[in-house]
């Protein structure tokens, strides 16, 4: 057995925050199988478990970031390098995953990983270095024969997939260790289906107790060992789906020392990839404002972003970006809103203009998603009110907002407010105005079109501001009165 490790750790001296490796340092080679090939033989690929902690005060919001180097060594599939963590509270800890490849010569190939725990400005906060080895070893029914694979997906972005794999082992003995994988293929598509959580289902282990979450690599001691095979434990592995019209397989393994040499999965060629459906969108955005519209300047509108999920499974969605018109600013949030200072790690601030963010990443209710959470079939409003300036300039102001969850950027949902005309401000809008120039005159000629004061229904000539006559008392407006008209239908007999 080859063994190489070190961890380098450093806090700066106003925070106190860990980061720690809890995945195996040794990554298995087959020693029975072709190097290179024209065709992969056993896995060549493993995740990366790093936890990070906040052990004393509140930061955040936090990143973290994986370096990997050494020949043959580096992320796999387009994994993100950098990962967000979110807000983490006074001993809070978030486990975060990163796939990578290894190479299968020359063995003993040393390769080093590094995880980066960054605050909001981009200063390392905290920090771990950590090596790895490949070690030659072979596939052996003992270390985790694959029994059955379930996968259950509503493959909507935003929605997390749960993969389920039964294993067997055989003689599980004092010192082994047991290192749990979803996917040994190389070629697993780490971008879109991102790791983000793992729980032991069920165990006949007592050192990988039922209920575990974000532990993938165990130890054996004399206490837990058992003698016999059949000994099971079922992993549900936790996918992210971050992409639109995106699939893979999956081809899960478990590995580790049963003696020596290291040893995986025996059936891992054998057994039948898992498909991972294609992936849709699931989620519709709108945008309203109240009201519509004003006359009067400074004035305070509410604006009312929707998300929609029309699936029944819950989706999370990463930020909301909401571009003001003009010069809107943010004034607060609405005490409707779904989204508030307990859920979200990035709001805007009182008198922001331009681009506004809403951004989410802390940990929800539901394990393993993280906010802004959208239950299913319902929709997350985010209510905010914005203050229109004195002296803006009347016209349509056009608000701009689109959602990402991953690597998908909703199309952008409009709300056009209406600033109205007013020029001597009066109250009487320009196009209704009879004398804009005159904030004393408050006639509008919405109900009298030659503005003389007599109302439209009643102007005998409304497109004659000097003819003032009224069909009150003079039906055909020929002058004489009602009461004294001999044919008050007739405007060419004027007889009294």
């Amino acid at each position: 057995m080859i063994l190489i490790g070190f961890t380098l750790f450093y806090t700066l001296s106003f925070q106190a925050q860990t980061v720690t490796f809890h995945g195996n340092n040794n990554l298995i080679i087959d020693s029975n199988k072709s190097c290179p090939g024209p065709n992969q033989e056993g896995p060549l690929a493993v995740y990366i478990p790093y936890e990070f902690c906040n052990t004393t005060g509140v930061t955040g919001p936090l990143t973290a970031t994986l370096t990997v180097s050494g020949a043959g060594y580096g992320l796999a599939s387009n994994q993100p390098a950098t990962q967000n963590i979110g807000v983490l509270a006074n001993g809070e800890c978030k486990t975060i995953y990163w796939f990578i490849v290894y190479p299968c010569v020359p063995e003993a190939q040393v390769g080093t990983i590094t995880a980066d725990l960054k605050d909001e400005s981009g200063t390392t906060i905290a920090s771990s270095t950590d090596s790895l080895v490949n070690e030659k070893g072979n596939s052996a029914n003992a270390t985790g024969l694959l029994i059955s694979e379930y996968l259950t997906s509503d493959n909507g972005i935003g929605q997390i997939a749960m993969f389920d794999v039964a294993y067997e082992f055989g003689n599980p003995g004092d010192g082994d260790n047991i290192d749990f994988q979803p996917a040994g293929n190389t070629d697993f598509n780490a971008e879109c289906f991102q790791l983000v959580g793992v729980e032991i289902l069920a165990s006949d282990l007592s050192c990988v107790p039922v209920g575990s979450v974000d532990q993938m690599f165990f130890s054996i001691d004399a206490i837990c060992a058992v003698n016999g095979s059949g000994i099971g434990v079922t992993a549900r592995y936790y996918f992210k789906l971050r992409c639109v019209d995106a699939s893979t397989q999956a081809q899960p393994y478990a590995y580790g020392q049963s003696g020596i040499p290291l040893k995986y999965t025996g059936n891992y060629e054998a057994f039948q990839f898992t498909t991972f459906p294609t992936t849709v969108n699931n989620l519709n955005i709108t945008k309203t404002v109240s009201p519509i519209s004003t006359i009067t300047t400074p004035t305070t509108i509410t604006y009312t972003v929707g998300i929609e999920n029309t699936s029944a499974s819950p989706a999370s969605i990463d930020n909301i970006t909401d571009i003001l018109p003009g010069a809107f600013s943010f004034n607060a949030l609405h005490v409707a809103s779904d989204i508030t200072v307990n859920n979200a790690v990035v709001l805007p601030a009182f008198g922001d203009t331009g681009v506004l963010d809403f951004v989410g990443g802390s940990p929800s209710t539901i394990y393993p998603f993280t906010e802004f959470v959208v239950s299913g079939n319902t929709t997350l409003n985010v209510i905010y009110t914005v203050d229109v300036p004195t002296g803006t300039t009347p016209g349509v102001y056009i608000n701009n907002v689109t959602f990402t969850t991953g690597t998908f950027t909703s199309a952008p949902a409009t709300a056009d407010f209406l600033v109205i005309s007013d020029e001597d401000g009066d109250g009487v809008p320009t196009s209704e105005d009879c004398d804009d120039n005159d904030p004393l005159n408050t006639n509008s000629n919405i109900n009298d079109a030659d503005c003389d004061g007599v109302p439209t229904s009643e102007d005998c000539d409304d497109n004659d501001p000097l003819n003032t006559n009224s069909n009150v008392n003079d039906a055909d407006c020929d002058g004489i009165p009602t009461s004294e008209d001999c044919d008050d239908n007739d405007p060419l007999n004027t007889n009294s």
